[in-house]
């Protein structure tokens, strides 16, 4: 026992050394030292259950990047910008590069965003070297605007496929037409986000970029035509797609489903269905991720042991018949609908706790106002004045001015 102890002592001492070295060559804060939590990852609630489950985590991560890939008219921008309202609630910031030439509709961002959007910017660009200088200036703006790390705020790029690189577009208006090139629009983005991406680390940041889902004509795979590359610089990777539609008087509802393909926390594979609804009176768009929940518990996506828990029941398995409803005999709840009952439960914490253990969702620290320190960051710059920062030259009248 004693001899055992003397050599546990032994290797102990030899990390205490390294400890000390590498602090000493590389200062405070060089080796991240677990401490049985999980605060340095630490994140924004998620709406709804579902969400939780699907990501294995009761938040959303900040510090990461998140891709979000689909075929046309996947609503795969809806959904990023979904997540941007996640930091917008909150009190933070967000600005969307655009790149498909003011494809992002006007209706989406007022219904998704609404009075939120006073603290978003969108920013069109019409070249991937556009694009990358308007997103390093954000990047650069953010540091230095907020040396404490205490301000939330989301950058989204709309897409990675969207722009032709500066090369490309001169080459096209000397000829008159395009040519056979290598695709360097993708090697371009692979070099942006090899560069910034582990910045993001210890920021309360989350970068969002969206790119396209395709078919290979030859082996029936599918491609990111915005470059597969891109798949290792995100945390999260979310494959969207419309799964059914319906388009009645009142209301279009179209099902789409998420699933994660790529994933750096938790396994990868999970997918969840949640009514992207259309109400034609109101003129408004929105996820119903309570419904989303209540879907979820009828499913056998879940594990068996979330019945021991709470038991649900529906009239019916079609999401297109808006007569659809759900029981629960635990809550009390009868013919109620999708939204009701999800949303019940969400507003319920013991009952939360209980489904999260039940699904094995991991639980992490939730943002409260500063990131946890996992770094030693340079002496930091005085907060920027917007009006001395350079803006990338296509800047303008859409350079950041979130006050």
């Amino acid at each position: 026992m004693a001899k055992a102890k003397k050599k546990a002592a032994k290797k102990a001492s030899i990390m205490d050394s390294f400890t000390a070295a590498a602090e000493k060559e590389m200062g405070p804060g060089a080796l991240f030292e677990p401490n049985g939590t999980k605060t340095r990852h630490v994140g924004l609630p998620l709406p709804s259950l579902s969400f939780e489950f699907m990501l294995g985590s009761n938040v959303l991560w900040l510090g990461s990047s998140y891709g979000l890939a689909g075929p046309t008219q996947s609503f795969k921008s809806s959904l990023a910008m979904e997540l941007m309202r996640t930091v917008l609630r909150l009190g933070g910031y967000g600005s969307t590069i655009e790149t498909e030439g003011g494809k992002i509709s006007e209706v989406m961002i007022e219904s998704l965003l609404g009075d939120l959007r006073k603290h978003h910017k969108l920013m069109p660009r019409k070249t991937v070297e556009a694009a990358q200088d308007a997103l390093t200036f954000v990047c650069g703006w953010i540091e230095k605007s907020f040396p404490k790390r205490d301000t939330l705020f989301a950058i989204m790029l709309d897409s990675l496929f969207g722009p032709p690189g500066e090369e490309k577009r001169k080459n096209i208006m000397k000829e008159g037409h395009a040519g056979r090139s290598f695709p360097v629009e993708a090697l371009l983005w692979s070099q942006w986000l090899q560069t910034f991406s582990p910045g993001l680390t210890g920021m309360p940041v989350i970068f969002l970029f969206v790119n396209h889902l395709k078919k290979h004509m030859e082996d029936g795979n599918w491609r990111h035509p915005g470059g597969d590359a891109q798949d290792f610089y995100s945390t999260v990777y979310f494959h969207v797609a419309r799964v059914r539609a319906y388009d009645g008087t009142d209301v279009a509802i179209n099902q789409i489903q998420i699933r994660t393909v790529k994933h750096s926390f938790y396994l990868p594979g999970r997918r969840i269905y949640v009514p992207y609804v259309f109400d034609k009176i109101a003129n408004h768009l929105y996820f119903d991720w309570g419904h989303s929940t209540a879907d979820l518990l009828t499913s056998d996506l879940v594990p068996s042991t979330v019945k021991d828990v709470l038991s649900v029941s529906t009239s019916n398995k079609s999401m297109t018949a808006l007569s659809r409803t759900f029981n629960c005999k635990q809550l009390g709840m009868k013919d109620v609908t999708g939204a009701e009952l999800g949303n019940a439960i969400h507003a319920d914490p013991a009952l939360m706790t209980q489904l999260r253990e039940a699904m094995r969702i991991n639980m992490y620290d939730v943002w409260t106002g500063i990131m946890p320190v996992v770094d030693t960051p340079k002496e930091a710059d005085e907060p920027a004045d917007l009006e001395e920062e350079d803006v990338p030259e296509e800047g303008g009248d859409d350079a950041l001015d979130l006050a």
